[in-house]
């Protein structure tokens, strides 16, 4: 049950931006491993997420530290849009090595093109 709610509880703050997909991914990973740290602190932080975070993100500080360093990375290109010419900009400037970021107003990618099939 404890698992289920952290998880629970990392997804949510996901959801509203507060902490980067990688962060989640290190959140999700701690919580499943059954980090007895992270479920203590998702027990009595439970009804406060802004505080759970704040002592989450302590317990791993190098890969955390990582993470934000990783964040605050300048970015060569913004991508506007997840439709099909985004996807395949990106695609191509990734394959060229760049650091991007993609902006999507939808819950989904594919833009028109969803719509096709």
């Amino acid at each position: 049950y404890m698992i289920d709610t952290t998880v629970g509880l990392i997804v949510g703050l996901a959801n509203k931006g507060k902490i980067t997909e990688k962060q989640e991914e290190i959140l999700v990973d701690l919580a499943l491993s059954q980090n007895s740290k992270l479920l203590i602190l998702s027990k009595h932080y439970l009804n406060q997420p802004d505080k759970f975070l704040i002592h989450a993100l302590k317990i791993s500080p190098s890969t955390v530290a990582q993470t934000l360093e990783e964040a605050n990375a300048p970015l060569d290109a913004i991508i506007v849009g997840g439709g099909l010419a985004g996807l395949t900009s990106s695609l191509t400037l990734l394959d060229r090595g760049a650091s991007i970021a993609i902006f999507e107003k939808e819950n989904f990618f594919g833009g028109n093109s969803a719509w096709a099939s």
